[in-house]
């Protein structure tokens, strides 16, 4: 527990070592939405650890998916708060990237529709 006089007090500041009190761990959370982690990575005495910004990528909504803006989706386009994916032939690296109903057919690299059970398809 930390006393009145073990406060950090420093902006951006989250974490410190107190070598008064025998290596004591000062910590305050990370409060800023632009600089949500605290990076103690590198923190010793004399070296405070500070909050940074949030650098991990973040995942990519799918077709289908709920969006907000064309930024969310793996497609890079948002209709009508709904990730859009490629449509029929539209050539295609991964399933991922067709719209919702379509698969990347392995055979000729484009979004196809998805086929019902047990049905069966013959791919010329």
């Amino acid at each position: 527990m930390c006393d009145k006089h073990n406060v950090i007090n420093v902006t951006d500041q989250c974490m410190m070592l107190n070598d008064t009190k025998s290596k004591l761990h000062l910590i305050k959370p990370c409060t800023h939405a632009d600089k949500p982690i605290c990076d103690y990575s590198s923190i010793a005495y004399g070296s405070p650890a500070y909050c940074v910004a949030d650098t991990t990528p973040k995942a990519l909504t799918l077709p289908g998916e709920y969006c907000s803006k064309d930024s969310k989706c793996l497609s890079g386009k948002c209709r009508g708060g709904v990730c859009k994916g490629k449509s029929e032939n539209a050539v295609c690296s991964s399933d991922s990237e067709c719209d919702v109903g379509y698969f990347c057919s392995t055979t000729y690299k484009v979004c196809t529709a998805q086929q019902l059970f047990g049905q069966v398809r013959v791919e010329d």
